[in-house]
């Protein structure tokens, strides 16, 4: 389930995650992030995470099952999961969007 927070949109975890650490902070939705992005967004260049392509038809799909977009391409949208995902987790999440295993791995190998 996704929550609107200030014009995009959270998964449950993150909105969570995102109140009780402005309570504790004492501070605003719209401080917190703003401290968020100018904090991170320098670093994204060097992230590590798995990161993985789909057809464009199937971004909002994924999207609405916790995957957030981290590029678009003329070979598809990139993706990573907004919470760490085993490979079993990610390998039946590709399934149930209709991709064989051949399909994830000509995808993955980029």
């Amino acid at each position: 389930m996704l929550f609107q927070v200030d014009d995009f949109d959270l998964p449950e975890w993150a909105h969570d995650e995102l109140r009780a650490q402005c309570a504790e902070r004492a501070i605003g939705v719209d401080e917190l992030v703003k401290y968020l992005v100018c904090s991170y967004v320098k670093s994204l260049s060097l992230h590590g995470g798995a990161e993985f392509r789909v057809p464009p038809e199937m971004e909002s799909r994924m999207v609405s099952e916790g995957f957030m977009v981290v590029r678009r391409t003329k070979e598809g949208v990139v993706l990573t999961p907004c919470e760490p995902m085993s490979f079993q987790d990610a390998l039946a999440e590709f399934q149930s969007n209709g991709l064989t295993e051949e399909d994830i791995v000509r995808e993955l190998a980029g």
